[in-house]
């Protein structure tokens, strides 16, 4: 395969990406990310100032939470 050919197909795809996303993300990326950082962070404090022991399954909880919110709010709008 031509080197140039398989370059364009690089930038086409890479193009195909940032399209995609924009749209998906309404260009708020960034607020979206900052916003499950920021969850994450709030009840990982939360759970290692309690006193009580966290259990494995309620630290699990905390993660997928996250990543919930990260992925699926904004294929809601």
């Amino acid at each position: 395969m031509d080197t140039i050919t398989l370059r364009n197909y690089f930038i086409l795809f890479r193009k195909m990406i940032i399209y995609n996303l924009r749209i998906i993300f309404a260009n708020k990326f960034i607020w979206f990310l900052a916003g499950s950082i920021g969850f994450y962070l709030g009840l990982s404090v939360l759970y290692v100032f309690t006193n009580d022991i966290s259990r494995m399954s309620d630290l699990y909880g905390v993660f997928i939470f996250s990543g919930i919110l990260l992925v699926f709010y904004p294929a809601v709008f």
